[in-house]
């Protein structure tokens, strides 16, 4: 009969996890946040600069803003999106990029939907504004602007027809 041998091969990664000298995930983390909050201030006049933007170009009151590019609303929207990683849980990356996906269908279909951008800029605006939000009020805001959403889709998906 034969016996059998088992080998254990030493693989780089093996080392490294096991001989204490490596990078474990909580203390990438660590250096993660702490690289983030470097950038903090930076960051939250990005994020101010760019829904200042979007407003004065895209809101309510803006000045021609049917001749606006939906391509310019979409950038300063990424814009919003990469400077929100100093508020998380704050959902302004989800009403950001609810506002990606309309521009998108703008630029797609070619017709503004305007009362559907009023809400999502006044959405970022309180989200932003209001950073004292409970979890549940904020979630309430992000429901009543996913129900906006669904029927702008049903609205259009019916005229469309």
């Amino acid at each position: 009969m034969t016996d059998v041998r088992k080998y254990r091969v030493k693989t780089r990664l093996n080392t490294t996890v096991f001989d204490g000298k490596g990078l474990m995930a909580r203390d990438a983390l660590k250096q993660a946040e702490a690289g983030i909050e470097t950038l903090r201030d930076e960051l939250e006049s990005a994020l101010a600069e760019s829904i200042r933007e979007i407003v004065e170009a895209f809101g309510p009151g803006a000045e021609n803003r049917e001749a606006q590019d939906p391509t310019s609303l979409y950038v300063c929207v990424l814009a919003v999106i990469d400077a929100c990683a100093i508020v998380p849980a704050s959902g302004l990356d989800k009403v950001a990029h609810s506002l990606c996906t309309l521009a998108d269908s703008f630029g797609t279909n070619g017709r503004w939907d305007w009362p559907s951008v009023d809400v999502h800029i006044a959405t970022l605006q309180l989200l932003y504004s209001d950073r004292t939000l409970s979890t549940a009020a904020r979630n309430t805001v992000l429901a009543g602007l996913a129900e906006v959403n669904r029927r702008r889709a049903v609205t259009s998906a019916s005229v469309e027809i």
